[in-house]
C-alpha cells in the first residue's frame, strides 16, 4: 500500500484515508470520511 490511498467500501461511499503504514508494527492509521451525497 502506499501512503494517501484511498479506498472507496461499501454502499454508502465510506471513503478511508491511508494516512500511515507501518510495517514492521502491522500497523494501519486510516481517516474515515463519508462521502456527502
Amino acid at each position: 500500500m502506499k501512503d494517501g490511498m484511498n479506498i472507496a467500501i461499501g454502499e454508502e461511499g465510506v471513503k478511508l484515508t491511508l494516512l500511515k503504514a507501518d510495517r514492521e508494527n502491522n500497523r494501519i492509521q486510516v481517516k474515515v470520511e463519508e462521502e456527502t451525497h
